[in-house]
């Protein structure tokens, strides 16, 4: 399958300057990329699950904005077809999943046999909403979701069939669990199959000192992580274009352990929830994806 994670070049980005700033209304974020919308419909006009703009990547819609390539020719992109994320897609949804919740030491489960990735971010970032929306809303596999930060306090396991597991992690930051080193420093140090952790931050807000907590966490492990912006249908276009710079212009000085491309997602609505699967299923070795630029 070969690693992505590889050095890039020391390419930053300013953000005075690069953004071609239009006069009016202030925008949502649409993710087809077809046009900038003052507000949200249900299904993000045309852009839900199930329709083609569910197959997109959100990050494209945000191209036209910018002077740069937002992915540099130095930089690894994962650009699956249509067909593969559909694919992707399909295999979420035809897979049983068989929850295993509550666990606190990682010495307490069973001996690995599929590969794991894994969530990680601030409370309140959005993680399990994310693997609510990955799952697909699947009946019979329940995963709570609060408004109050710090609900998720053990590590829950959501194994598809005989494939793959998805390991949804408590939150850092506000009403972090006292057992947080021993349940989720542990597991991410010495889980064999884990494959790649996925570091949440908010596409709203920005990285923020509190995600900061998890990249200098990432780092010292030296594992290799991929971030993800949650939550784009809560910010305009610019806005999240901004902290996406940021993000990527952060990377470029504190994370070289991570991968280049950042995800772009929307639980909600489920934008950019295809193209994830799609790169889960590769990184776990169950797609010949390759990536491309």
């Amino acid at each position: 399958m070969g690693d992505l994670i590889r050095k890039f070049g020391r390419k930053c980005f300013s953000i005075s300057g690069i953004i071609r700033c239009r006069v009016g209304r202030r925008s949502t974020f649409d993710p087809t990329g077809l046009r900038l919308r003052t507000r949200w419909s249900a299904d993000g006009g045309g852009g839900g699950r199930g329709e083609e703009g569910a197959y997109s990547n959100p990050v494209d819609a945000l191209q036209e904005y910018v002077e740069v390539p937002l992915l540099g020719a130095n930089e690894t992109a994962f650009r699956p077809s249509v067909e593969e994320i559909r694919a992707a897609d399909d295999a979420f949804r035809r897979l049983p999943v068989d929850a295993v919740t509550g666990v606190v030491n990682v010495q307490d489960l069973q001996a690995p046999s599929v590969p794991e990735v894994c969530f990680i971010g601030s409370s309140n970032v959005g993680k399990s909403s994310l693997i609510k929306a990955l799952v697909a809303d699947r009946k019979g596999v329940k995963i709570w979701i609060s408004k109050t930060p710090g609900r998720t306090t053990t590590l829950n396991f959501y194994n598809f069939g005989k494939v793959l597991t998805l390991v949804d992690v408590p939150g850092y930051g506000d009403n972090m669990p006292e057992n947080y080193v021993q349940s989720v420093e542990s597991y991410l140090r010495t889980r064999k199959n884990l494959v790649r952790t996925f570091l949440l931050i908010d596409g709203a807000a920005g990285i923020k000192d509190v995600d900061k907590i998890g990249i200098e966490m990432m780092e010292e492990f030296g594992k290799p992580y991929v971030t993800v912006m949650t939550k784009i249908d809560k910010a305009s276009h610019h806005q999240v274009l901004r902290n996406l710079l940021c993000v990527k212009q952060y990377r470029n000085d504190k994370m070289p352990s991570a991968f280049e491309q950042v995800f772009l997602v929307s639980a909600h609505h489920g934008f950019g929830i295809a193209l994830l699967q799609a790169f889960i299923m590769y990184v776990t070795g169950n797609a010949t994806v390759s990536p491309r630029i």
